[in-house]
């Protein structure tokens, strides 16, 4: 009995894992917000104001565009839509590569962005979203719109469900099977990386895993290669297929973006530019922000008589 609590508590980390984070159209306004708005920038290495011309500049010259999510939260997408947007002014074509589903996906979502009639409702339908994310869909309703309506090519990248599970069950074993073709090589972990996500783990670890040791947060580790390694794989293919003209913007949680590790670390091709959302004390960024991306985008923190609503 202990063995199968165990094993449970285990598959509840794992989940807990993946709910962390684990055509040349203008630039379509159709909505309230009125479009595009100017963002506060830092520089992620300096905590010093870049200005707005350091989001253009990075987007003219960036070959890949990296930008972390706190999965289902609104001040992430939204920041991730206007990333769309600025980019749209900027560049001719743009493809969004997104964690949210796996690559397996493909020709269902490119179905649904080349029928404006079906709604995002059809979509989620259609992929099995609350089985495959389970994240709330409205807090991704409106990104998944802007992206359709300016002509934006939309790619799944994740891997095919389950796939990180087996892998962290196997404990170390290479995974029989079907699924065996779908494990990346899992060789680009290093030690940098683990103690950075042991760190991560701890810290949710409050209510999740309830003092995992180092042979089990290495065993779980290797189910977060397979996230970072896959996406990077898919993200890279990408871009030899879209050429150089073509910007490639990458949402993915931020324990797969944040101080370079994870799927920035294992771009092949660049330059890759990241950009981290947050909430800053009195107009900055905090210190220990140092370093988390290229450029903090700073969004202000909601008074308390509204955060509370």
């Amino acid at each position: 009995m202990r063995r199968q609590g165990k094993s449970v508590a285990f598959l509840g980390v794992i989940a807990a894992l993946a709910a962390q984070g684990c055509a040349t159209a203008t630039p379509s306004d159709d909505d309230k917000s009125g479009g595009s708005t100017r963002p506060a920038l830092f520089h992620g290495h300096t905590l010093t104001e870049a200005g707005p011309a350091a989001l253009r500049d990075a987007l003219a010259d960036a070959a890949i565009v990296v930008v972390g999510e706190r999965h289902g939260d609104p001040m992430f997408h939204e920041v991730q839509r206007q990333v769309v947007l600025h980019a749209r002014r900027h560049r001719p074509k743009v493809a969004v590569a997104v964690e949210w589903l796996p690559h397996t996906a493909g020709q269902v979502v490119d179905a649904w962005m080349r029928t404006p009639a079906k709604t995002v409702d059809e979509l989620a339908q259609a992929v099995g979203w609350k089985a495959i994310w389970g994240h709330n869909l409205d807090a991704y309703r409106r990104l998944l719109e802007t992206t359709r309506q300016n002509a934006v090519e939309l790619r799944p990248v994740n891997a095919p469900p389950g796939i990180s599970r087996l892998v962290a069950r196997s404990g170390g074993k290479p995974v029989d099977g079907k699924w065996r073709h779908a494990v990346p090589p899992l060789t680009s972990g290093t030690e940098a990386h683990f103690n950075y996500f042991a760190g991560l783990m701890r810290a949710a670890g409050h209510g999740h895993h309830h003092g995992l040791d180092e042979s089990s947060l290495r065993r779980l580790y290797r189910a977060q290669l397979v996230w970072d390694e896959t996406m990077a794989y898919e993200v890279n293919r990408l871009r030899r297929s879209l050429g150089e003209n073509t910007i490639i913007i990458v949402f993915a949680g931020i324990g797969h973006t944040d101080f370079g590790h994870g799927i920035p670390a294992r771009l092949s091709t660049g330059p890759v530019v990241t950009i981290r959302a947050s909430t800053c004390d009195q107009g900055r960024p905090r210190a220990e922000m140092k370093g988390i991306a290229t450029l903090i985008w700073c969004v202000p923190e909601a008074p308390a008589s509204t955060a509370s609503r």
